[in-house]
């Protein structure tokens, strides 16, 4: 999948973000600029053209986890700021593989190669484009920095406004205290993902090295649901200064306050009291009971019609004729 997009890389939170650079590691003002706004490395060791060399994002920059510094551009001795596309090839195949490893799905990327490197904005936009359309489970969001470039390629592009099937991205929210809790929450991320939801947890998504609450504000704030699998070890950890929950807690709390996509939270009630489970900011919203080893079809079911945003209401047909005759009368 893919998306052209006008503005900058920095505009939009992703998990992997792409600076443009040389085989050197240089890269322009422009990017220099952006790069100190940011307080994000200026330089890196890159040793040959086409390379991608990726770092985890410092714990201030929190608008991406990994950035991947892509040497686009080859200013050896006897080749002077030049690009192609055979270079973006071995970029774009680096990239694919890194967020195929390390479960990555939105990428912001620029035009390589394009300006310094001499190719065409279309060339870039074109190798590019090649490689995400058909991804199904990684996103490029194609930056074009000027209105006028933008423009140009949107004429050109022959996308259609929506992907052909859409994987919805959930993050499940628990406390690994109960094991039995734990193995609950590791059947219902691998059955959701069976059902083409993009589920992810800790058990699966979070890597060595990885700042903790980086990742998980990250996971809360591109989630389209947020699954909070919910019982008495839960609730007693929701307090801000007990682990990964009570860090959680302020991120959904927070989401909750500042916009009003109060559906993107879904409560997973995992007792039969709600007192003993529920956090009291969610005791007013509706919840599923998922008291049992292993949840019913039915209420699978309805967990997807939810996470889809689909529903099962009846149509709603034109009110009888008698009634009309009433009215009228």
């Amino acid at each position: 999948m893919y998306q052209l997009k006008q503005g900058s890389i920095f505009d939009q939170k992703c998990d992997l973000v792409i600076i443009p650079c040389n085989n050197y590691g240089g890269i322009t003002s422009s990017v220099e600029n952006d790069l100190v706004a940011y307080g994000l490395p200026t330089s890196i060791k890159i040793s040959h053209p086409g390379q991608v060399v990726f770092e985890n994002c410092p714990k201030h920059f929190t608008l991406s986890s990994v950035i991947g510094y892509s040497a686009s551009v080859d200013v050896s001795r006897f080749i002077h700021n030049q690009s192609n596309q055979n270079l973006l090839h071995d970029i774009c195949r680096q990239i694919i593989d890194y967020c195929r490893s390390n479960s990555l799905r939105f990428v912001n990327i620029p035009l390589l190669g394009a300006g310094a490197g001499r190719l065409s904005y279309q060339e870039s936009f074109d190798t590019i484009r090649k490689y995400f359309a058909e991804e199904q489970y990684i996103k490029a969001n194609i930056y074009a920095h000027s209105q006028n470039v933008y423009n140009m390629l949107a004429e050109s592009d022959r996308q259609t406004a929506e992907a052909a099937e859409f994987h919805p991205r959930v993050f499940i929210s628990y406390t690994g205290y109960d094991a039995d809790n734990q193995k609950w929450v590791k059947n219902l991320c691998i059955k959701l993902r069976q059902n083409g939801v993009d589920a992810r947890c800790d058990l699966f998504h979070l890597k060595l090295g990885q700042d903790l609450p980086q990742w998980m504000t990250n996971e809360i704030e591109l989630a389209d649901k947020v699954l909070l699998v919910c019982d008495r070890y839960y609730l007693s950890k929701i307090n801000p200064n007990r682990g990964g929950v009570g860090w959680e807690t302020m991120i959904i709390q927070g989401g909750m306050l500042m916009n009003q996509e109060n559906n993107k939270f879904i409560c997973l009630m995992r007792e039969e009291n709600a007192e003993l489970s529920l956090p009291k900011y969610m005791r007013t919203k509706y919840s599923l009971d998922c008291c049992h080893d292993e949840i019913e079809e039915d209420k699978f079911r309805k967990l997807l019609m939810s996470i889809y945003d689909c529903d099962e209401i009846p149509p709603l047909n034109a009110m009888p004729q008698f009634i009309k005759e009433m009215i009228t009368k």
